[in-house]
Parts: structure tokens; sequence; C-alpha cells
């Protein structure tokens, strides 16, 4: 089944067509691998009574898909950030390895299949706050071994070797984002990347930095 986002380029809302479009097509839903270019707008949602969870919409306003924590907890808990299509099907899970002392997500498919993982890279740069992380999973179009990397900050790049596969980078708060916790990240795709794989990598980026910003204040404290 084909998806359709980001396809109206009429109006003046932010869109990435600066980025070349990457072939053959890369990541693990590759229903989520759009031939337009994309900018996702992935807001989160704090206080919600059915769980935190995060909006994924495109430029024009249209849901790709959901994410959301029903246990309210982080990513250690036994549920994980869940991702479902539309229609409610789950895409996968997006969990915490605890074991590891690197820092380390994985996508789990509903089967409990591990599609992805997300690690980051240990350094003296990492224990300076100068975090690297890398993404490797096994391409579905191709059967590649595909890394990716990325230095989380206020704009983070995701890089194929010297390719640009997304660019995140963080909206401006609100008066209501900054009472509530809440933040907004504006991500541009490029045609043929998989929208729901660099979700989870901005919504794992993001536990990374509020979990830092927690202990910073506790240490301060």
């Amino acid at each position: 089944m084909a998806l359709i986002f980001g396809s109206d380029t009429s109006s003046n809302r932010p869109i990435s067509n600066q980025l070349s479009p990457i072939h053959p097509p890369l990541g693990i839903n590759l229903n989520f691998a759009v031939p337009q270019p994309t900018t996702l707008i992935i807001k989160e949602k704090a206080w919600s009574f059915s769980g935190s969870h995060f909006q994924v919409r495109d430029q024009n306003g249209i849901d790709v898909l959901k994410c959301k924590d029903k246990s309210k907890a982080s990513l250690t808990s036994s549920t994980g950030k869940i991702f479902t299509d539309n229609a409610g099907n789950i895409l996968f899970k997006l969990k915490e390895n605890i074991n590891k002392v690197n820092k380390t997500f994985y996508g789990e498919a509903p089967d409990g299949r591990k599609l992805f993982e997300m690690k980051e890279k240990v350094s003296i740069q990492a224990f300076l706050g100068k975090s690297k992380f890398v993404v490797e999973f096994i391409n579905f179009s191709n059967r590649a071994h595909i890394e990716l990397l990325m230095k989380p900050d206020e704009e983070t790049t995701i890089k194929m070797g010297g390719i640009i596969v997304a660019e995140i980078k963080k909206k401006h708060l609100t008066a209501r984002n900054l009472l509530l916790g809440e933040k907004t990240y504006q991500v541009d795709v490029p045609p043929g990347v998989d929208l729901s794989l660099i979700a989870a990598i901005c919504i794992g980026l993001h536990q990374k930095a509020t979990e830092d910003k927690i202990l910073e204040a506790v240490l301060e404290g």
C-alpha cells in the first residue's frame, strides 16, 4: 500500500526539497519511504490522560503515524514507545536496553525481531556531553547492512557515509510548550527514506536529551 505524505509543494510550509533522493529506498518499513520530500513535525504531547505520546505529522498537517507510551513510563518499560500506522497497526516498539553501559535503544517488531539498534558511541566526548549515535539495521529493500551516524545538537544531521538522510531542528517554543516541558521538532527527510525510522531516531534522541537534563538537575541540586 502506497502512502502519500508531503505532496503539497504549493504552500509556504517547510519542505525538504534541498535534500537529494535516496535510492534504493532506505529503511525498515518501505511503505513509509515515500517518493516525495517530506518535513515531519514531531510534537511531544505531555500530560496526556492516555499516557505520554508524540504527534507525528507532515508539513501539511497530515498524520503520518502514532507514537504512544500508555504506561507513562520511560523506554525501559516492558512496552516502550509503541509506533503504529494511522489504522492502529503496530509497526514496532522503541525500547531501551538497560544492560548496556552506553545508551542503547532498539526497535522491536510485533513478532519480537530486532529491526534496528540505536546506540551511543562510547568516547571521552560522550562523558563531556558531546554524544555521537550510530543506528544500525538491515535495509529492507536490498538487505544491505546500514549504519547511520549523527551528533545530537540543536540541529542534528543524520548521515549514511557522506549522504544526508535527514535533518532535525528544534522549533521555537511557545509559552504552553515551556509550561508543560513539551518539545517540537522539524525533520527534513528526502524522498526514499523511511519516515517511521527517522521519527523513531528523533524520539530516541529526545529521550536521551531529556534524561541528561534530569541528571544534570539532580547533580546541581
